[in-house]
């Protein structure tokens, strides 16, 4: 089932939110590209992120009938290592333009589910997208028996953790230099009512 955003949501009539599949990877790996350079998850790398124990994602994506969008960079409001205000990370142009305009991917196991990655294309930010998403996963990861979500951001990441708060996320945790730029990761929480 897809959902249409409304044009008031995306800018633009010619996207909708559905259940990703593996059918998905290489868009969702091509703007891993853009995201991570090096440290992109590769094809493979996304189709079991999709397809694995206790894995499920969403994405928008532009409708069949929907025009071309520049993609530029994406930003990323991420559980992962994320660009910072202003950087972009290097590494290969993608092989094509990703008709993936946003994707959110979830690892759920017992009552705990695990925000893997969110991220939403630059034209389309700010536009309510990250949350659509989010609201999503939130929704498909209580029917498997998630009662909260956790993510690790990194501390300098002011965008992802402003995103996180708004949605009711709460620090509860610290890991010391998580990340290879020696930022701290901060572990949040999202307790999900039943």
């Amino acid at each position: 089932m897809t959902d249409p955003l409304p044009p008031a949501a995306a800018g633009a009539a010619d996207v909708v939110l559905r259940p990703a599949v593996a059918a998905d990877a290489a868009s969702i790996a091509a703007l891993e590209v853009v995201l991570f350079g090096a440290d992109a998850w590769s094809v493979d790398q996304v189709v079991e992120e999709l397809t694995g124990y206790g894995r499920r994602g969403w994405v928008v994506e532009t409708a069949p009938s929907g025009s071309s969008t520049d993609l530029g960079s994406i930003q990323i409001e991420s559980a992962d290592e994320a660009p910072r205000d202003g950087e972009r990370h290097g590494g290969a142009a993608p092989l094509h333009e990703p008709s993936s305009r946003g994707y959110v991917i979830m690892r759920t196991v017992g009552d705990v589910s695990d925000l893997q990655r969110i991220a939403v294309a630059p034209n389309l930010q700010r536009a309510g997208l990250a949350a659509r998403l989010l609201a999503a996963a939130r929704a498909g990861v209580r029917e498997e028996g998630a009662e909260r979500i956790l993510l690790e951001v990194a501390e300098d990441n002011a965008a992802a953790r402003a995103f996180y708060a708004r949605e009711g996320f709460v620090e509860i945790d610290r890991r010391p230099r998580y990340y290879r730029h020696e930022v701290d990761a901060l572990v949040l929480q999202l307790e999900l009512a039943q």
